[in-house]
């Protein structure tokens, strides 16, 4: 019998000091046992602070120019290291907030501070240069710059 133990969010208890008037209320109830959310996305309890300080929610990034320097929070979905033709070690992550999914890249000179952190933190706070490309600029990426310490109310 395998036994497994579910880690804890690090943000909970930062979005309930942020006022969440339910300590333990649909979010948490759900939260707890299976990582899904219904009620509400964890990162919507923390938006005010996000957008406080300066954090842009995936439905807003259509809206800015390519080359614009961006903070985004999202949930880790997941991350891609594959072969490249180079050789060089690009990782591929995706993230989630209650608006959307968005594509991160994260190159060598990145990774060099930031990857054990990446690797192993279930929210993250990055900093990056938005990408636009494609037909009418409809696929967007970020290219990390640094992660960001989470946002303590």
């Amino acid at each position: 019998m395998i036994k497994a133990r579910q880690r804890a969010l690090p943000f909970q208890d930062a979005a309930l000091r942020a006022g969440r008037p339910e300590p333990h209320g649909p979010c948490s109830r759900e939260a707890r046992p299976y990582e899904v959310w219904v009620d509400t996305h964890p990162l919507e309890t923390m938006r005010p602070a996000l957008d406080r300080l300066g954090f842009t929610p995936c439905l807003r990034l259509p809206a800015l120019s390519t080359g614009a320097l961006v903070r985004v929070a999202g949930l880790l979905v997941t991350v891609h290291t594959p072969p490249t033709r180079s050789g060089r070690r690009v990782m591929f992550i995706t993230i989630e907030d209650e608006t959307g999914l968005m594509d991160l890249v994260a190159f060598e000179d990145v990774q060099k501070s930031w990857a054990g952190a990446i690797f192993t933190s279930p929210v993250l706070f990055a900093e990056g240069v938005l990408k636009k490309e494609g037909r009418d600029g409809r696929a967007l990426s970020i290219t990390m710059k640094r992660l960001l310490r989470p946002p303590v109310p």
